[in-house]
């Protein structure tokens, strides 16, 4: 496991610990129920074993992922043997009213239910964050904030530092800052995971990286005007700036993708939070691509996903067919989305046609958007007078 997992996992064997020391307080041997005198204590400690495992057993029937049912079988484990462990030591140490005696430790670690109170301080503060001087210097600050419910207070503001540094790592020589602040975004989403009430902070994670990619290839065609100015008026030969930034591209498209398909599958659909974030994605991965980054991030998507799970599973949680095709009928370029996916699928390679021309990968994925839009709309309901409008762009 790696840090991540191990401070999740920390986290839920205190939890669990305290949850046993409550149902038992007097230890493995007696049950929460114990009256002096009553013949049939043994029978009341083996119920309420039972009623625990039952109670556990739906827990981990809940579960969506076998990484999650590993981490709590682990933290389950250790919960066990640190409660009977404590309760030997603690055997002959007076009781109040079948309360434990409370004992003072000092301990690096603490417990889920403090940490759904609303975190601890920040070990920095933001007015540190804000003065510093570098977008690397921010990055070393970041990386001390060990929980995401630190980040909850001042999160309006730290989201709009993250992705300004974000976009401007992007636009340098080196991806490397870049890519650290992803992986950061990927950890604290990762730690968010644990509670639906950091589904707002999730979405803005997930946002985040997609509203980088965006501006990557808003700017492209820009960039490129200006350094071939440049070659002209200097005599230089720059190395393409895809060659940069390709790694970038390709660790926001496949992080992006996990992260948003994460909150599909385990049911954090919410149409107001994914509002901005479902015009975007359509624009930047359905339409005809407009530049070679923005065809770059298309066929990422495409291979990483090439049955468009991400668009499955969010159109699974869709309300209504009305809001879907909304989106998918935007007019970008004089032309609509739905329908240059119509028209792309129709160049597909014949069967006894032996090419395999490089947007295969790509051409499949929109075969597979059109395919599940007409399962989910139905002949009845799917758009066909927009299918059969011309396509200007095309």
């Amino acid at each position: 496991m790696n840090n991540v997992e191990e401070e999740q996992v920390e986290a839920m064997t205190t939890a669990l610990e305290v949850q046993l020391s409550i149902v038992y307080p007097r230890g493995p041997n007696f049950s929460n129920d114990y009256n002096e005198g009553d013949d049939n204590n043994e029978k009341m400690t083996t119920e309420d074993e039972g009623t625990l495992r039952n109670s556990f057993q739906n827990l981990i029937q809940d579960l969506n992922y076998s990484a999650d049912y590993h981490q709590l079988k682990v933290a389950f484990a250790r919960a066990v043997h640190r409660w009977k462990s404590n309760s030997i030591s603690n055997g002959s140490d007076q009781m109040t009213d079948g309360i434990p005696p409370q004992k003072t430790k000092t301990s690096t670690t603490f417990s889920l239910f403090d940490q759904l109170q609303g975190g601890f301080a920040l070990p920095v503060t933001l007015e540190e964050i804000q003065e510093a001087s570098s977008a690397q210097e921010r990055f070393k600050l970041f990386e001390r904030i060990d929980y995401v419910d630190d980040l909850l207070m001042d999160w309006k503001e730290i989201c709009h530092i993250l992705t300004t540094d974000l976009f401007d790592s992007s636009q340098a020589d080196d991806p490397e800052l870049g890519l650290q602040i992803i992986s950061l975004h990927r950890k604290w989403f990762d730690q968010g995971r644990s509670s639906d009430e950091y589904t707002p902070l999730l979405y803005n994670i997930c946002h985040n990286l997609l509203e980088t990619l965006g501006k990557v290839i808003k700017v492209e065609e820009r960039s490129q005007k200006t350094q071939h100015i440049n070659r002209e008026s200097h005599g230089l030969t720059l190395l393409s700036p895809e060659k940069f930034h390709e790694t970038l591209i390709v660790s926001l498209v496949q992080n992006w993708r996990d992260m948003w398909l994460d909150l599909m599958q385990r049911n954090q659909y919410s149409e107001d939070l994914a509002q901005d974030m479902e015009t975007c994605m359509i624009m930047i991965y359905l339409q005809n691509a407009p530049s070679k980054k923005s065809a770059l991030a298309q066929k990422v998507l495409a291979l990483v996903d090439p049955n468009a799970r991400w668009f499955q599973s969010w159109m699974n949680d869709v309300a209504t067919i009305d809001h879907l095709i909304s989106l998918l009928c935007m007019e970008e370029r004089d032309s609509i989305i739905l329908s240059e996916l119509w028209i792309r699928i129709q160049t597909f390679p014949e069967e006894d046609n032996n090419e395999n021309p490089s947007n295969y990968a790509f051409q499949l994925h929109s075969i597979s958007i059109i395919s599940i839009t007409l399962c989910r709309t139905r002949l009845s309901h799917f758009p066909w007078d927009v299918i059969n409008q011309k396509n200007t762009y095309a």
